[in-house]
């Protein structure tokens, strides 16, 4: 199966519909207006279609940037579900091209994880999405997402050791609450 055929998959159960916390309206499979003007439907096409298209269009541009095709699936498939989520400027997140560039996994997984933000306020619902990005990328590795008063993000193992933290520069988003999440 093709890493758009996976990442398609997934998003079929795991990406919401509605426009609850982004306020971004969104479709089954997460399909955007965004995503919709991206590929130019001609007709009426369903939110698959649409999801599956911009994959591919994404995955286009993904084969361009230097690293992506010699990278693990797992790795391919966490960047392309990202840019699906967040937009293709995915691609341009520091870490991420300096990381894909250097083999640095690791990097390109952090990068991933410190956007669990919206207008810079972090999201433990976003971070649990962003976990399972990760997870993508190193089997499991994140179980429990934790947020703090402050809106830091601890990404943990399954004993419940810090993986990564994050501190989001505007504190908890309003619509975010403190505790743990199992991812």
């Amino acid at each position: 199966m093709s890493v758009v055929n996976r990442v398609l998959n997934k998003l079929g159960t795991r990406e919401g519909v509605g426009d609850k916390v982004a306020r971004v309206k969104t479709g089954a499979y997460g399909v955007t207006e965004a995503a919709r003007r991206a590929i130019r439907p001609s007709g009426d096409l369903t939110d698959r279609e649409v999801a599956e298209r911009y994959l591919k269009a994404l995955y286009a541009k993904w084969e361009t940037v230097r690293g992506y095709e010699n990278s693990p699936v797992g790795v391919q498939e966490a960047l392309l579900d990202c840019s699906y989520n967040l937009g293709p400027s995915v691609m341009l997140y520091e870490g991420v091209v300096k990381g894909l560039y250097e083999g640095d996994y690791r990097r390109v997984g952090e990068a991933i994880l410190s956007s669990a933000n919206v207008g810079g306020k972090s999201s433990r619902g976003l971070g649990k999405r962003r976990a399972e990005v990760y997870n993508l990328m190193f089997d499991g590795a994140i179980q429990y997402v934790r947020q703090y008063e402050d809106g830091t993000l601890a990404y943990l193992d399954e004993g419940g050791k810090t993986i990564y933290k994050y501190t989001s520069t505007k504190g908890r988003h309003e619509t975010s609450s403190i505790g743990v999440l199992t991812v």
